[in-house]
């Protein structure tokens, strides 16, 4: 169901909001996300591949069509990009992180723009360092105008299923291990990825999920903007994930779009759900920089969980704004 207050807010403001392209190229021809006529729509097989043709050192970027679902479970059609290592993969495969990017809209499909790598400086060269996979969902609809605006349903399904296709591609040496990576509006996709992940892809290991500045509380968001707010804005608030799944959210204390104290909210409920939760909060940073901002440190602790080390979890600390009400 489409969210308009909420969404139409996010947008209006976010999309000045997503960071410098790395790279450029020539947007694709549109039968490319015409879906095969005699497929059999089965979710998370790729459907076809062609270069992006950016640069990105260290790895091969690929178009992608895949098949998703939408929040009824009904296969559909998803764009992305896919970014592949170099170098030789391990033996026992390579970590993928389902990335979701920060805006919403019918122009903003990272497959689809001539600035596709938009919002990904620096922390995608930093995982392609790492030997890690990187495949963005445009999440399905985005550039037919059919997208589930703030739908965790549909946004976990397009991130999973990316995930899943990606096995599929040739030479890309993928693992069974995936992560969830948010910015903004990609953050609440990330978030119900914690939740619905494990269930979409029960033969996958889902590490831990992160996400930096995320549109989470949608309730105490609505209310910051002073807007009404409609009743299935608290269906679409992301649930604390399984005990199993940690989280590493980042927030910085001087956003704008998305209130910190909403952020704070998510943190001390999902602390009370006893979620390992790493807080970060990023003093004077806005919404603009703070994926940038929280690049290290979330790069840092996804490698971290690859590596099965303690959990950190601060929800003993105090946060440096004192949450919205519940």
């Amino acid at each position: 169901m489409k969210l308009i207050a909420t969404a139409t807010v996010i947008l209006t403001i976010v999309l000045t909001g997503c960071g410098s392209p790395i790279d450029s190229t020539t947007p694709p021809n549109p039968a490319f996300y015409e879906a095969p006529a005699a497929s059999d729509p089965i979710p998370g097989v790729l459907l076809r591949a062609e270069p992006l043709g950016v640069n990105v050192p260290g790895a091969k970027s690929y178009r992608i069509l895949y098949e998703t679902a939408n929040s009824h479970g009904k296969p559909r059609p998803c764009g992305g990009i896919l970014f592949i290592p170099t170098t030789a993969a391990p033996s026992n495969g390579r970590l993928v992180i389902a990335w979701a990017h920060p805006v919403i809209g019918d122009n903003v499909a990272p497959s689809r723009s001539a600035t596709p790598l938009e919002g990904t400086n620096p922390w995608l060269e930093e995982m392609i360092a790492r030997g890690w996979i990187v495949v963005g969902s445009d999440y399905a609809g985005v550039g037919t105008g059919s997208q589930e605006w703030l739908n965790g349903q549909a946004e976990a399904r397009d991130l999973a299923y990316s995930v899943e296709s990606v096995k599929a591609f040739a030479g890309s040496g993928a693992s069974n291990e995936w992560v969830a990576w948010g910015i903004s509006y990609g953050g609440h996709a990330a978030l119900w990825s914690g939740s619905l992940g494990a269930t979409l892809l029960p033969t996958f290991h889902l590490l831990g999920i992160a996400a930096a500045a995320p549109v989470a509380e949608l309730v105490a968001l609505e209310d910051a903007y002073g807007l009404p707010w409609a009743a299935n804005l608290r269906a679409e608030t992301p649930p604390p994930p399984m005990a199993s799944i940690p989280a590493i959210i980042a927030q910085g204390t001087r956003d704008e779009v998305v209130f910190p104290a909403t952020t704070a909210l998510l943190e001390a409920q999902w602390c009370a759900a006893t979620v390992r939760v790493e807080s970060v909060w990023m003093r004077g940073v806005d919404h603009e920089g703070s994926g940038a901002a929280a690049a290290s440190a979330v790069v840092d602790w996804i490698g971290a969980r690859l590596q099965h080390r303690p959990v950190p979890n601060n929800c003993g600390t105090m946060a440096p704004i004192r949450p919205s009400q519940p």
